[in-house]
């Protein structure tokens, strides 16, 4: 008789398990505490640091505040929904997150202002720091045999 294949189990082992849910903690708590740093720096007094005498340079500032924030946010999800639900998930959260701190500025300190163009800069940065997240994820990932990215979120 034949010998039948060898048997093996598609499910994660209770260790790998318990691994990987340590690393997601570990993620969203780098979320957690870049959060608390962009709060406490939009938020918090003006320190009085040096400006540069480039137009609309706090702009670009913003901008990679909300663009970092997308990609931590986007790899604390990675895996666990699908891409296009993530990429809406995080886009929304941390555009919110930045609304959030732009409404603040104007009525919970003193000294900062509401800017819209400010909180256009934070949402333009969240919604391609996750559309670059996916990006980077779909074309320099390396793919398997089968053409597939290995070790990505199934659609």
């Amino acid at each position: 008789a034949p010998a039948s294949p060898p048997t093996t189990s598609s499910r994660p082992s209770a260790g790998s398990m318990e691994s990987v849910r340590k690393e997601t903690r570990l993620r969203w708590l780098s979320v957690a505490i870049y959060s608390a740093i962009v709060a406490l720096v939009s938020l918090g007094p003006d320190l009085g640091v040096p400006s540069i005498r480039i137009p609309h340079i706090d702009k670009v500032a913003h901008f990679g505040m909300y663009f970092v924030q997308a990609i931590l946010v986007r790899r604390a999800m990675y895996g666990t929904i699908r891409p296009r639900r993530a990429f809406i998930a995080t886009s929304l959260e941390c555009s919110g997150y930045g609304l959030l701190m732009e409404f603040g500025q104007l009525t919970a300190t003193t000294g900062r202002s509401f800017d819209w163009l400010d909180a256009a800069a934070n949402v333009v940065g969240a919604v391609a720091g996750s559309f670059v997240f996916d990006w980077q994820r779909a074309f320099l990932m390396p793919r398997g045999e089968s053409g597939h990215i290995t070790n990505m979120e199934t659609s």
